[in-house]
């Protein structure tokens, strides 16, 4: 094992995604290359984070918001309650949780799918589908059926 980062403060990984890995730090979140090198700092404090791409969604205190990589600037802010919480990204299709509702966001357009579960939900978008989880169950929407109910 060998160390990637070292701060004078506390660090937390948030999210890891082809080689990058973005880390709580005192100042906001960093991301870092899987060889420790700073890609980019954001001066967001941060409860959650995912990457897919060129984007990095976090979740604040009261919104989720997506940055570039790239060029560090805000795509967008989606204000949202404090139940809410950051479930995945993939591509440009956001993920978020809050009960028994997962809520799939284009990025490009805002639209949004609601999907229900039996219980508290959990989500993950891979590039073959969504994977939703509740309480007693586990259900599978492919990529294609995720795609056709955003519309596109």
């Amino acid at each position: 094992m060998h160390s990637v980062a070292q701060a004078d403060g506390e660090l937390s990984v948030l999210a890891v995604d082809g080689g990058r890995i973005a880390v709580r730090s005192a100042d906001g979140v960093r991301l870092l290359t899987a060889a420790g090198k700073t890609l980019r700092d954001f001066a967001v404090e941060a409860t959650a984070a995912t990457l897919s791409g060129t984007y990095l969604a976090l979740r604040t205190a009261d919104a989720v918001e997506v940055y570039d990589t790239g060029s560090g600037r805000l795509m967008t802010r989606l204000p949202v309650a404090k139940a809410v919480s950051l479930e995945d990204l993939e591509g440009s299709i956001l993920v978020t949780a809050s009960g028994t509702t997962a809520t799939l966001r284009r990025l490009a357009d805002g639209r949004t799918v609601t999907l229900r579960t039996d219980g508290a939900a959990k989500a993950k978008l891979t590039a073959a589908g969504l994977f939703l989880a509740g309480t007693h169950r586990v259900t599978f929407l492919p990529l294609r059926d995720v795609l056709r109910r955003l519309g596109g």
